[in-house]
Protein backbone atom coordinates (compact mmCIF):
# COMPACT_ATOMS: atom_id res chain seq x y z
CA UNK A 1 0.00 0.00 0.00
CA UNK A 2 1.54 3.46 -1.43
CA UNK A 3 0.71 6.73 0.03
CA UNK A 4 -2.01 7.61 -2.47
CA UNK A 5 -4.05 4.45 -1.40
CA UNK A 6 -4.59 6.05 2.31
CA UNK A 7 -7.78 8.52 1.23
CA UNK A 8 -8.04 11.53 2.75
CA UNK A 9 -5.20 12.78 3.86
CA UNK A 10 -3.66 15.00 1.71
CA UNK A 11 -2.07 17.49 4.02
CA UNK A 12 -0.52 15.27 6.02
CA UNK A 13 1.06 13.00 3.22
CA UNK A 14 2.21 15.84 1.29
CA UNK A 15 4.39 17.01 4.40
CA UNK A 16 5.49 13.93 4.53
CA UNK A 17 6.49 13.29 1.24
CA UNK A 18 8.24 16.82 0.60
CA UNK A 19 10.69 15.80 3.88
CA UNK A 20 11.29 12.73 1.80
CA UNK A 21 12.39 14.15 -1.21
CA UNK A 22 13.93 16.65 0.32
CA UNK A 23 16.41 14.81 2.61
CA UNK A 24 14.62 16.26 5.55
CA UNK A 25 12.80 13.91 7.75
CA UNK A 26 12.74 14.56 11.12
CA UNK A 27 14.16 12.92 13.68
CA UNK A 28 10.53 13.08 15.88
CA UNK A 29 7.40 13.58 14.44
CA UNK A 30 4.06 14.06 15.98
CA UNK A 31 0.99 12.94 13.96
CA UNK A 32 -1.98 13.88 15.65
CA UNK A 33 -6.30 13.14 15.48
CA UNK A 34 -9.18 11.63 15.38
CA UNK A 35 -8.73 7.88 16.11
CA UNK A 36 -8.92 5.66 12.72
CA UNK A 37 -8.28 8.05 10.26
CA UNK A 38 -5.11 6.49 8.96
CA UNK A 39 -2.22 7.74 11.10
CA UNK A 40 -0.29 4.54 11.87
CA UNK A 41 -1.11 3.39 8.23
CA UNK A 42 0.89 6.35 7.31
CA UNK A 43 3.84 5.72 9.64
CA UNK A 44 4.23 2.60 8.44
CA UNK A 45 4.49 3.82 5.02
CA UNK A 46 6.33 6.09 6.15
CA UNK A 47 8.99 3.48 7.69
CA UNK A 48 8.89 1.45 4.33
CA UNK A 49 9.82 4.77 2.18
CA UNK A 50 12.80 5.35 4.59
CA UNK A 51 13.56 1.32 4.07
CA UNK A 52 12.54 0.69 0.64
CA UNK A 53 15.64 -0.72 -1.98
CA UNK A 54 14.11 1.27 -4.66
CA UNK A 55 14.78 4.82 -3.14
CA UNK A 56 11.65 6.42 -4.18
CA UNK A 57 8.75 9.07 -2.99
CA UNK A 58 6.89 6.28 -1.50
CA UNK A 59 7.12 2.32 -0.94
CA UNK A 60 7.09 -0.39 -3.78
CA UNK A 61 5.39 -2.67 -1.83
CA UNK A 62 7.29 -5.43 -3.41
CA UNK A 63 11.15 -5.85 -2.27
CA UNK A 64 12.30 -7.75 0.34
CA UNK A 65 12.31 -4.70 2.97
CA UNK A 66 8.66 -3.91 2.30
CA UNK A 67 7.09 -7.31 2.74
CA UNK A 68 9.35 -7.60 6.23
CA UNK A 69 8.12 -4.30 7.38
CA UNK A 70 4.05 -5.43 5.45
CA UNK A 71 4.16 -8.59 7.64
CA UNK A 72 5.79 -7.13 11.19
CA UNK A 73 9.09 -8.69 11.12
CA UNK A 74 11.46 -5.68 10.03
CA UNK A 75 13.92 -5.75 13.65
CA UNK A 76 13.96 -1.83 12.71
CA UNK A 77 10.75 -0.72 12.96
CA UNK A 78 9.94 -0.72 16.91
CA UNK A 79 6.18 -0.77 17.62
CA UNK A 80 5.42 0.53 21.25
CA UNK A 81 1.31 0.40 22.26
CA UNK A 82 -0.09 0.62 25.49
CA UNK A 83 -0.62 -2.75 28.16
CA UNK A 84 -3.41 -4.48 28.89
CA UNK A 85 -4.16 -1.72 31.61
CA UNK A 86 -3.65 1.18 28.81
CA UNK A 87 -0.94 2.72 29.59
CA UNK A 88 3.01 2.74 28.71
CA UNK A 89 5.04 3.07 31.39
CA UNK A 90 8.36 3.76 32.35
CA UNK A 91 9.65 0.19 32.09
CA UNK A 92 8.94 0.46 28.08
CA UNK A 93 10.54 3.54 27.72
CA UNK A 94 13.78 1.63 29.44
CA UNK A 95 13.99 -1.06 27.43
CA UNK A 96 13.10 1.46 24.56
CA UNK A 97 16.14 3.51 25.09
CA UNK A 98 18.42 0.01 25.28
CA UNK A 99 17.55 -0.84 21.92
CA UNK A 100 18.15 1.97 20.67
CA UNK A 101 21.72 2.57 22.36
CA UNK A 102 22.55 -0.36 19.75
CA UNK A 103 23.94 0.30 16.20
CA UNK A 104 21.66 -0.24 13.20
CA UNK A 105 22.40 -0.41 9.27
CA UNK A 106 19.16 0.22 7.96
CA UNK A 107 17.00 3.57 8.78
CA UNK A 108 15.30 2.52 12.10
CA UNK A 109 11.64 3.84 12.93
CA UNK A 110 10.21 4.01 16.62
CA UNK A 111 6.28 4.37 16.52
CA UNK A 112 4.59 4.91 19.71
CA UNK A 113 0.61 4.45 19.41
CA UNK A 114 -1.87 6.14 21.67
CA UNK A 115 1.68 7.85 23.08
CA UNK A 116 -0.64 10.02 25.54
CA UNK A 117 -0.80 6.88 27.90
CA UNK A 118 2.58 7.19 28.98
CA UNK A 119 2.56 8.17 32.44
CA UNK A 120 4.48 10.88 33.93
CA UNK A 121 7.70 8.55 34.56
CA UNK A 122 7.78 7.35 31.09
CA UNK A 123 7.07 10.95 29.63
CA UNK A 124 10.10 12.19 31.30
CA UNK A 125 12.74 9.38 30.46
CA UNK A 126 11.39 9.61 26.80
CA UNK A 127 11.87 13.53 26.91
CA UNK A 128 15.74 12.67 26.84
CA UNK A 129 15.11 10.59 24.01
CA UNK A 130 14.20 13.53 22.35
CA UNK A 131 16.40 16.06 23.19
CA UNK A 132 19.54 13.22 21.77
CA UNK A 133 18.22 11.68 19.36
CA UNK A 134 19.93 8.64 17.83
CA UNK A 135 21.35 8.72 14.63
CA UNK A 136 19.82 6.94 11.62
CA UNK A 137 16.48 7.03 13.57
CA UNK A 138 13.07 8.49 12.95
CA UNK A 139 10.63 8.42 15.87
CA UNK A 140 7.02 8.90 15.41
CA UNK A 141 4.07 9.35 17.73
CA UNK A 142 0.75 9.01 17.43
CA UNK A 143 -2.23 9.93 19.51
CA UNK A 144 -5.40 11.58 19.39
CA UNK A 145 -5.54 13.98 22.76
CA UNK A 146 -2.40 15.94 23.18
CA UNK A 147 -3.82 17.46 26.55
CA UNK A 148 -2.02 14.07 28.05
CA UNK A 149 1.14 14.76 26.36
CA UNK A 150 4.33 17.57 28.33
CA UNK A 151 4.34 20.57 26.53
CA UNK A 152 8.10 20.34 26.03
CA UNK A 153 7.36 16.79 24.15
CA UNK A 154 4.95 18.12 21.78
CA UNK A 155 7.55 20.95 21.21
CA UNK A 156 10.71 18.68 20.16
CA UNK A 157 8.38 17.08 17.01
CA UNK A 158 7.45 18.04 14.36
CA UNK A 159 3.11 18.11 14.24
CA UNK A 160 1.68 16.32 11.28
CA UNK A 161 -2.10 16.90 11.48
CA UNK A 162 -4.55 14.19 10.48
CA UNK A 163 -8.67 15.02 9.72
CA UNK A 164 -11.68 12.55 10.43
CA UNK A 165 -12.41 11.42 6.50
CA UNK A 166 -15.64 12.90 4.78
CA UNK A 167 -18.44 10.55 4.55
CA UNK A 168 -18.09 10.10 0.88
CA UNK A 169 -14.47 9.34 1.49
CA UNK A 170 -15.22 6.90 3.98
CA UNK A 171 -18.25 5.12 2.09
CA UNK A 172 -15.45 4.74 -0.99
CA UNK A 173 -13.11 2.93 2.14
CA UNK A 174 -15.62 0.83 3.28
CA UNK A 175 -16.96 -0.45 -0.34
CA UNK A 176 -13.45 -1.30 -1.30
CA UNK A 177 -13.11 -3.15 1.92
CA UNK A 178 -16.22 -5.20 0.82
CA UNK A 179 -18.05 -3.72 3.68
CA UNK A 180 -21.99 -4.10 3.06
CA UNK A 181 -24.31 -1.33 4.81
CA UNK A 182 -21.64 1.01 4.34
CA UNK A 183 -23.40 4.17 3.70
CA UNK A 184 -24.95 3.33 7.44
CA UNK A 185 -21.92 2.60 9.01
CA UNK A 186 -19.98 5.82 7.43
CA UNK A 187 -22.85 8.14 8.94
CA UNK A 188 -22.56 6.36 12.53
CA UNK A 189 -18.81 5.89 12.55
CA UNK A 190 -17.72 9.90 13.18
CA UNK A 191 -15.28 9.72 9.95
CA UNK A 192 -13.43 6.99 11.41
CA UNK A 193 -12.69 4.26 9.31
CA UNK A 194 -11.16 2.18 12.39
CA UNK A 195 -14.55 2.17 13.93
CA UNK A 196 -16.54 1.70 11.18
CA UNK A 197 -14.66 -1.66 10.28
CA UNK A 198 -15.01 -2.27 14.18
CA UNK A 199 -19.03 -1.98 14.27
CA UNK A 200 -19.38 -4.09 10.97
CA UNK A 201 -17.44 -6.75 12.31
CA UNK A 202 -18.02 -6.74 16.26
CA UNK A 203 -18.33 -9.21 18.87
CA UNK A 204 -20.79 -6.73 20.25
CA UNK A 205 -23.41 -7.07 17.35
CA UNK A 206 -24.38 -10.65 18.77
CA UNK A 207 -25.36 -9.44 22.24
CA UNK A 208 -27.11 -6.56 19.92
CA UNK A 209 -28.93 -9.12 17.99
CA UNK A 210 -30.54 -11.24 21.26
CA UNK A 211 -30.88 -7.65 22.92
CA UNK A 212 -33.55 -6.70 20.12
CA UNK A 213 -35.38 -9.43 19.57
CA UNK A 214 -36.05 -10.18 24.20
CA UNK A 215 -39.03 -9.09 25.58
CA UNK A 216 -38.14 -6.54 28.20
CA UNK A 217 -38.06 -9.16 30.97
CA UNK A 218 -35.25 -10.76 29.40
CA UNK A 219 -33.31 -7.91 28.19
CA UNK A 220 -33.11 -6.48 31.81
CA UNK A 221 -31.33 -9.82 32.41
CA UNK A 222 -28.46 -8.20 29.36
CA UNK A 223 -28.16 -5.42 30.83
CA UNK A 224 -27.11 -6.56 34.09
CA UNK A 225 -24.59 -8.74 32.30
CA UNK A 226 -23.21 -6.06 29.77
CA UNK A 227 -20.22 -4.85 32.19
CA UNK A 228 -17.25 -5.82 30.46
CA UNK A 229 -18.87 -3.68 26.96
CA UNK A 230 -18.67 -0.51 25.64
CA UNK A 231 -21.85 0.78 26.06
CA UNK A 232 -21.38 3.12 23.29
CA UNK A 233 -20.57 0.37 20.80
CA UNK A 234 -23.36 -1.81 21.74
CA UNK A 235 -25.56 1.37 20.75
CA UNK A 236 -24.12 1.88 17.79
CA UNK A 237 -24.21 -1.90 16.95
CA UNK A 238 -28.42 -1.63 17.89
CA UNK A 239 -28.47 1.24 15.53
CA UNK A 240 -26.94 -0.52 12.72
CA UNK A 241 -29.17 -3.70 13.21
CA UNK A 242 -32.41 -1.42 12.77
CA UNK A 243 -30.91 0.67 9.80
CA UNK A 244 -30.44 -2.94 8.30
CA UNK A 245 -34.17 -3.18 9.00
CA UNK A 246 -34.84 -0.52 7.41
CA UNK A 247 -32.38 -0.95 4.33
CA UNK A 248 -33.96 -4.65 4.09
CA UNK A 249 -37.87 -2.79 4.08
CA UNK A 250 -36.58 -0.96 0.41
CA UNK A 251 -35.39 -4.59 -0.63
CA UNK A 252 -31.53 -3.74 -0.89
CA UNK A 253 -29.05 -6.83 0.52
CA UNK A 254 -27.29 -6.19 4.08
CA UNK A 255 -24.98 -7.82 5.97
CA UNK A 256 -27.29 -9.11 8.87
CA UNK A 257 -29.07 -12.43 7.56
CA UNK A 258 -30.62 -12.37 11.38
CA UNK A 259 -33.84 -10.43 10.90
CA UNK A 260 -37.13 -11.52 10.36
CA UNK A 261 -39.35 -9.05 7.90
CA UNK A 262 -43.06 -8.42 8.86
CA UNK A 263 -45.41 -5.46 7.70
CA UNK A 264 -44.45 -3.70 10.42
CA UNK A 265 -40.93 -3.39 9.72
CA UNK A 266 -40.68 0.25 8.68
CA UNK A 267 -42.34 2.22 11.31
CA UNK A 268 -40.57 -0.43 13.93
CA UNK A 269 -36.90 0.63 12.31
CA UNK A 270 -37.87 3.73 12.40
CA UNK A 271 -38.55 3.88 16.12
CA UNK A 272 -36.48 1.71 16.97
CA UNK A 273 -33.51 3.88 15.44
CA UNK A 274 -35.18 6.87 17.16
CA UNK A 275 -35.30 5.56 20.74
CA UNK A 276 -30.94 4.35 20.40
CA UNK A 277 -30.25 8.27 19.06
CA UNK A 278 -32.25 9.04 22.46
CA UNK A 279 -30.08 6.98 24.07
CA UNK A 280 -26.63 7.92 22.90
CA UNK A 281 -27.77 11.50 23.60
CA UNK A 282 -28.68 10.63 27.54
CA UNK A 283 -25.62 9.06 27.42
CA UNK A 284 -23.34 12.06 25.87
CA UNK A 285 -25.08 14.32 28.82
CA UNK A 286 -23.82 11.89 31.17
CA UNK A 287 -26.80 10.33 32.29
CA UNK A 288 -26.17 6.77 34.23
CA UNK A 289 -25.23 4.35 31.74
CA UNK A 290 -27.34 1.65 33.54
CA UNK A 291 -30.28 3.91 33.95
CA UNK A 292 -29.76 4.74 29.77
CA UNK A 293 -29.99 0.75 29.09
CA UNK A 294 -32.98 0.24 31.44
CA UNK A 295 -34.75 2.78 29.83
CA UNK A 296 -33.63 1.45 26.34
CA UNK A 297 -35.11 -2.25 27.59
CA UNK A 298 -38.73 -0.91 27.85
CA UNK A 299 -38.73 1.54 24.98
CA UNK A 300 -36.88 -0.22 22.04
CA UNK A 301 -39.43 -2.00 19.88
CA UNK A 302 -39.25 -5.60 19.79
CA UNK A 303 -37.33 -7.13 16.61
CA UNK A 304 -40.29 -9.97 15.53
Amino acid sequence: MSFNDIIGQDIAKEIIQKDIIKGRVASSYLFVGPNGVGKKLTAINLTKTLNCLKKMSEPCDDCVICKLIDKGHFPDLILISPNEKGNIKIDRIRELKQILSLRTTAKRVVIIDDAETMNDEAQNAFLKTLEEPPPDTTIILISSNLNYLFSTIISRCKIVKFGRLNISELEILLKKHGIKNHKLLANLSGGSIGKAVRLSESPVRKEAIKFAHFPVRKRLSVVRNLKDISIEEFLDSLYVLYGDVLVKHFGLKVRNTDIDLSDKELPLSLKGMDVIREAMLALKYNVNSENVLYRLSYKLPELI
